[in-house]
């Protein structure tokens, strides 16, 4: 049941940190996209429920390797995303890459079964498919 908890508080955590990246960019709109499938996904993640842990797996998932091509990028190592961020935008992504590998962490903890991989599979490809519809959040909505 704590490990629950600690994947829902990882959840929680990294919707309202992306809310605020969202608030500090001035794209609020995107963000509120991108954390559609994060808050679809913590009504599912209750006591030993393996589908809900796996869900929650591959959204947190999602988001660390955002976080990692972000930084990539920041680094000048490579450019898989492009833009410039901010210093408190670069604490954000730290503080949404931790909370995500608590998430990952407590929801790998006691006898996840490779038999629910399908269903992370599932839910980081959903995840993936939002990102990309976040990215096109103007063209799909005339919103500069």
């Amino acid at each position: 049941m704590r490990q629950s908890k600690a994947v829902r508080i990882s959840l929680i955590g990294v919707a309202i940190l992306l809310l605020l990246v969202g608030i500090e960019s001035g794209t609020v709109g995107r963000h509120l996209i991108q954390i559609i499938p994060i808050i679809s996904v913590i009504p599912i993640v209750t006591g030993e429920n393996e589908h809900g842990k796996a869900a929650a797996m591959g959204v947190l998932f999602f988001w660390l390797i955002i976080m990692v091509l972000i930084w990539l990028h920041v680094l000048n190592i490579a450019h898989a995303l492009n833009g410039t961020f901010t210093t408190i935008e670069i604490i954000l992504t730290v503080l949404i890459a931790a909370m995500s590998l608590l998430g990952i962490y407590k929801a790998t903890g006691h006898g996840f079964r490779t038999s629910y991989l399908l269903f992370f599979i599932f839910f980081t490809s959903l995840f993936f498919a939002y990102g990309f519809a976040s990215l096109s959040y103007g063209r799909f909505f005339f919103i500069n």
